[in-house]
């Protein structure tokens, strides 16, 4: 049975579906500080931080693999907001914006001299 909506876990997204730790986290198995939440991501603590502020910043719709993120480079000027191509394009540029808030948030100095990095976890 699908987790009970609310305004922060969309409709179409079904967490038991997820096999990952972060799948776990987004159902509440394993425990997270959460930092900021939208209906498409959460962002929260990472459980072994390498520098004084350590954030991830996950989708909530399961993927795979970078790998199988959706987009069009070839005709990436032609995409448009209405495009089914995009929509890997949006999620990737949410997850930095949101990485982005969160920083000014929590760490307004480093954010105003660039001394923070925005990485991927490739499983």
């Amino acid at each position: 049975e699908p987790p009970p909506h609310d305004d922060n876990n969309p409709y179409d997204v079904d967490y038991a579906n997820n096999p990952s730790a972060f799948g776990r986290i987004l159902n509440g198995e394993l425990p997270s500080r959460t930092y900021l939440e939208s209906t498409e991501l959460l962002a929260f603590q990472d459980r072994s931080p390498k520098a004084p502020f350590h954030a991830l910043v996950i989708p909530k719709r399961y993927v795979q693999t970078v790998y199988s993120l959706r987009g069009n480079s070839h005709h990436s000027d032609e995409l448009n907001a209405e495009s089914e191509d995009n929509d890997d394009i949006h999620l990737i540029q949410n997850m930095r914006q949101m990485g982005l808030n969160l920083l000014e948030q929590q760490q307004p100095e480093a954010l105003a001299t660039e001394d923070y990095i925005l990485c991927f976890h490739i499983p």
